[in-house]
């Protein structure tokens, strides 16, 4: 996990959750506005020769700018230097339920890529984004 600027460190947190008792937590902890980024990381090996390989994730975006929009959060898989290969979901404004979004991923079977979710906050509002129930499923 990372951060940058003001903005409050990922965090596991038990106040919402999709399923179970916790979710991740990027983006503002608290009602103070701050600024810049919050991330979670992950390199995972996507296994080569299946017929089918999704990624899913249960995300509740919050935040309080309703005028400009400016704050977002998004989940991507990137290589493992960080270039964009697909968005899983990128989100703006504010939910009170959670959303699950998918993306078929199966052209990059065999290879090594990055998962990254993140939370910008330009910092004029208090925003974020909940995620939960991260999954990469493969068929063969």
């Amino acid at each position: 996990p990372s951060n940058t600027g003001t903005t409050s460190p990922p965090a596991a947190t038990t106040a919402v959750a999709a399923t179970g008792s916790c979710s991740a937590r990027l983006g503002n902890a608290t009602l103070l506005n701050q600024s810049g980024n919050s991330t979670i990381t992950q390199d995972i090996n996507l296994p080569a020769g299946m017929r089918n390989i999704t990624v899913s994730a249960t995300y509740r975006q919050y935040s309080d700018d309703t005028v400009f929009l400016t704050d977002r959060s998004e989940c991507t898989i990137t290589t493992t230097g960080g270039t964009l290969l697909t968005t899983i979901f990128a989100a703006r404004g504010n939910s009170t339920t959670f959303t699950t979004a998918t993306a078929d991923i199966t052209a990059l079977g065999g290879t090594r890529v990055g998962l990254r979710c993140n939370s910008y906050q330009a910092g004029f509002d208090v925003s974020g984004v909940y995620v939960d129930d991260i999954s990469v499923l493969a068929s063969p």
